[in-house]
């Protein structure tokens, strides 16, 4: 029998060591294999601190990314209708959150949401996660991996949301 994979989705305000234990209670009941994605290099840097083997960790950052300087504009569409999303809408749910993200130009947008999108997929390509553990998608990047995870027919577990 395999060991069920749990993707887990770190973050800020101390959700890092709170997916970490949650990870650590897992382990003591069943047989898992625990991933996680860093969206912050303090989050890498705590992972590994505790332990967390660097091949278990993917940090998708699309602020410090520089990996998309020209977005693929085609592709943005394809991935809109294959993961049923508006990337427009996307980014309004955490542009407001920042008065300088209303400048920002467009073909940056779209290079965030080009990255957020190939890395999250590949992440799910590699590790083929049967759980991806969240606390609410708050930000466009979280959403688009929650939409990414869903057409993978990846289980989520939201946290913020659930009966838990």
């Amino acid at each position: 029998m395999t060991n069920k994979k749990f993707l887990f989705l770190t973050g800020p305000c101390g959700r890092d060591l709170w997916m970490y234990k949650i990870a650590r209670e897992l382990c003591k009941k069943e047989q898992i294999d625990d991933y996680y994605i860093a969206i912050q290099d303090q989050n890498v840097k705590f992972l590994n601190e505790l332990g967390v083997p660097k091949n278990r960790i993917f940090k998708i950052n699309y602020e410090t990314q520089n990996e998309i300087t020209k977005p693929d504009i085609d592709y943005l569409k394809k991935a809109e209708k294959k993961y049923k999303i508006n990337i427009w809408d996307l980014w309004n749910i955490s542009a407001p959150r920042k008065k300088s993200r209303s400048k920002l130009p467009k073909r940056l947008i779209f290079s965030w949401m080009e990255y957020s999108i190939k890395n999250f997929q590949g992440v799910i390509d590699k590790v083929k996660p049967d759980y991806y553990v969240v606390y609410g998608p708050a930000s466009f990047s979280t959403a688009i991996f929650h939409r990414v995870a869903q057409k993978n027919n990846v289980k989520i577990i939201d946290m913020q949301s659930s009966n838990i």
